[in-house]
């Protein structure tokens, strides 16, 4: 009867110790995810949008000029 009372003891620490473990790798697994997609759009929007946004200003500004430059001839 001891010997079955501790399998059954290690059995249930077991199952609990299994699912702590899957309730907090899921939630580290949440947070570190939320940080790569945070850094990536950052990284995204530094190394890629801003400079398409001041060469798309720079576009715009040579626009206005050679409109201008329609209306004086």
């Amino acid at each position: 009867i001891l010997l079955a009372a501790v399998l059954l003891a290690g059995y249930l620490l077991a199952t609990a110790l299994r699912l702590h473990a899957g309730w907090r790798g899921r939630r580290w697994a949440r947070r570190v995810g939320m940080l790569i997609t945070n850094e990536l759009n950052t990284r995204i929007r530094d190394a890629i949008l801003l400079p398409l946004d001041e060469l798309d200003a720079a576009r715009t500004q040579l626009a206005r000029a050679v409109r201008v430059l329609d209306n004086c001839a």
